[in-house]
């Protein structure tokens, strides 16, 4: 992943963890918008590798980090049928977290 999606999902991050309850319901599509774009971008960047990066460490990277935006923006579409503040906070905990493992 390259340092500008990086950023992005540092923004992301910092973002979803400052935010109360009511306010995240209200930019959740906002996000899982964010998400699906780098998600894409990313895809993208697989997409364009040679063939042999693909099929290296350097494509299994990429595509480890494509499953946990996936998995991200997952957890934010579950929370668009939940008013539980617990749920909430445990499905951003959630996606904090795989926004994290898909910088590693």
């Amino acid at each position: 992943m390259n340092n500008f999606r990086r950023k992005q999902i540092n923004k992301l991050i910092s973002d979803l963890t400052q935010l109360s309850n009511d306010i995240i319901k209200r930019k959740l599509n906002m996000y899982i918008w964010e998400i699906d774009n780098i998600r894409s971008q990313e895809q993208d960047a697989f997409d364009n590798l040679p063939e042999s990066f693909q099929y290296g460490e350097r494509g299994d990277n990429t595509l480890l980090a494509i499953d946990y935006l996936d998995e991200a923006s997952g957890y934010l579409y579950d929370l668009s049928d939940t008013t539980d503040a617990e749920e909430i906070s445990k499905n951003i905990g959630f996606v904090v977290e795989c926004l994290e493992k898909a910088m590693d």
